[in-house]
């Protein structure tokens, strides 16, 4: 017997081991795998030397305390003040934005930084601090949302640099680093191994969505525009600086990284940076790719400007369709298989396409033709109001930067009065969204834009907690489960009851159906199928919630008569 429980205590103890073992790999593999990843992403933005690095209106000062425990001096301290003064001192920077700890009276980072970089020769109305930079996630997400900076050098040592700036990508932060003298290696053992420890926690907060401790009222940093007044947007910022303005595009399928970046002059002469297009504004071709793009050029007053439009049938602005008919615009056939020798011959000064998760063969064509290419994303926002602030980005081209932000002020103030309106209703009624096509339906995932604009209409949406920002593929069985007793039926295809009954009988089961109370978006079309749903209701989302209130609380807009919606007859 006690040779039995010998080895069973072995036995035990060997699996604890295993077990063991096997947790402390995989956590090294995971301390292993974030450390890789930043490094991979955030390495080739850091710079050693003041000569290399672009310069940036603002530089980002990470906050540390001039003393050890033990009184010592602290030499990341030190050497951090020697880096900003070294690119301040060299033009690359304008302001510093130090950022650091001051959660006890008796401890102050931004203020003990602030006073030597004024001995050290900085002008004090060049610096500005943050206090609030309680972590290095605080300090950048802060840089952009209260001192309204999306471009921005950081400056810490390189370990420091590369977590900052890995962070403010997944922000869509465009940031590079500044390499500050590091420790040796004894002298900074422990900050090394709580670094490591930092990287996985990179992800942990990537994944809880974790924000600052603090925001708060926003502070100007003078000379600058660096996010545009943007409330809404998130995939472009637009700099301005004393030469030129800068337009960066984020890619949303890759966060942290640049889909492209525009220096837009007024003068060909004017030097800029060699990462990016220069384009001379205001523009005075354009070809644009997508339906998407003519509301806003409408509201713009730059149709004239359009000499090249992509399958023009599909267009419902009478004005495209006339400069189409007249010759003073071509159609260079489907956006997927451009007419390539027309385009050539065309020669716009731009050509204004949408862009996607990978280059397809067409861009990649056009890429090599040497054309400038404008890419427009506002169809991966995940707002109404977000796709609409992509005004400010047309209007960029062409010298209209004022007039963009006046239009999209006014639009974003009738949204929000209107949206108001409708959370005063008592009641929400329950929507269903699109329909089957070939075996599968297709309804907004519950991040999507149209589920925030079924709750800002006052809707009660099935989906609404889902967390996806695109689209749900489900079945019509299921949707006869989770809505055959939905008040409201939007986005159909059919132009009649009749012919919605034909394409499936199981769409007589849903209420929706038997009480008519069904809409399509096809109010404004042509007969060659241009639709207005997906050309101006893109720049005007007012019109758009307006449309959606009057279905779902009539008497909220009593005068109001739908724009791009319209219910099914019998």
């Amino acid at each position: 017997m006690y040779l039995c429980n010998m080895v069973k205590t072995k036995f035990y103890r060997k699996k604890k081991f295993k077990v063991i073992a096997t947790l402390l790999v995989l956590l090294l593999l995971v301390i292993v795998s974030c450390n890789i990843i930043i490094v991979m992403k955030a390495r080739p933005k850091c710079y050693n030397n003041t000569v290399e690095i672009p310069h940036n209106h603002v530089g980002l000062l990470l906050g540390t305390s001039p003393y050890l425990g033990n009184g010592n001096v602290n030499l990341y301290f030190k050497y951090r003040i020697q880096a900003a003064v070294e690119l301040y001192n060299s033009g690359k920077i304008e302001y510093i934005l130090v950022s650091g700890d001051n959660s006890r009276s008796d401890y102050n980072e931004p203020l003990e930084m602030k006073n030597a970089l004024i001995e050290k020769g900085v002008p004090e109305n060049k610096i500005f601090l943050d206090y609030a930079g309680f972590r290095t996630l605080d300090s950048v997400v802060r840089a952009k949302e209260i001192f309204g900076q999306t471009s921005f050098t950081v400056i810490s040592q390189k370990f420091h640099n590369e977590r900052a700036v890995y962070i403010a990508g997944w922000h869509h932060i465009d940031a590079i680093g500044y390499n500050a003298k590091n420790v040796s290696a004894n002298y900074g053992f422990k900050t090394t191994i709580r670094e490591y420890l930092a990287r996985v926690k990179v992800f942990v907060d990537l994944v809880i969505k974790k924000k600052p401790k603090f925001l708060g009222e926003e502070i100007e940093i003078p000379g600058t525009q660096p996010s545009g007044g943007f409330n809404h947007a998130k995939l472009f910022s637009i700099e301005q600086t004393d030469d030129y303005k800068t337009i960066t595009v984020f890619n949303p399928w890759k966060p942290g990284e640049i889909y492209a970046r525009y220096y837009l002059v007024k003068e060909n002469a004017t030097p800029v940076p060699a990462d990016g297009d220069k384009i001379l504004i205001p523009v005075k071709t354009l070809m644009a790719n997508s339906a998407t793009h003519i509301g806003f050029l409408d509201l713009l007053g730059e149709l004239d400007k359009v000499t090249g439009v992509c399958s023009s049938d599909y267009i419902y602005n009478s004005v495209i369709g006339e400069r189409v008919a007249g010759g003073q615009a071509i159609d260079l056939g489907d956006a997927f298989s451009l007419d390539i020798e027309r385009l050539l011959l065309l020669h716009p000064q731009a050509v204004m396409t949408t862009a996607y998760n990978a280059d397809d063969e067409n861009s990649k064509r056009m890429k090599q033709t040497g054309l400038t290419i404008l890419y427009n994303i506002e169809w991966q926002e995940q707002t109404l109001l977000g796709r609409a602030e992509w005004i400010k980005y047309v209007g960029a081209f062409f010298d209209k930067d004022a007039l963009a932000d006046s239009i999209f002020t006014t639009v974003e103030q009738r949204y929000n009065e209107i949206k108001e309106m409708a959370a005063g209703t008592t009641t929400q009624p329950t929507v269903l969204s699109g329909q089957d096509f070939r075996g599968s339906w297709s309804m907004p995932g519950g991040k999507s834009f149209n589920a925030q604009l079924f709750k800002d209409a006052g809707g009660d949406y099935f989906y609404q907690k889902d967390n996806s920002t695109g689209s749900l593929s489900t079945t019509i069985e299921e949707a006869l489960i989770n809505f055959n007793k939905a008040d409201v039926w939007v986005n159909v295809q059919a132009n009649t009851l009749a012919e919605l009954a034909l394409t499936d009988s199981k769409y007589k089961l849903f209420k929706a159906f038997r009480e008519g109370k069904v809409y399509n978006n096809n109010k404004r079309i042509t007969g060659s199928g241009g639709n207005d749903y997906w050309e101006g209701a893109v720049a005007r989302p007012d019109l758009l919630l307006s449309d959606m209130i009057k279905i779902f609380h009539p008497e909220v807009l009593p005068n109001y008569e739908l724009t791009y919606m319209q219910q099914l007859p019998e």
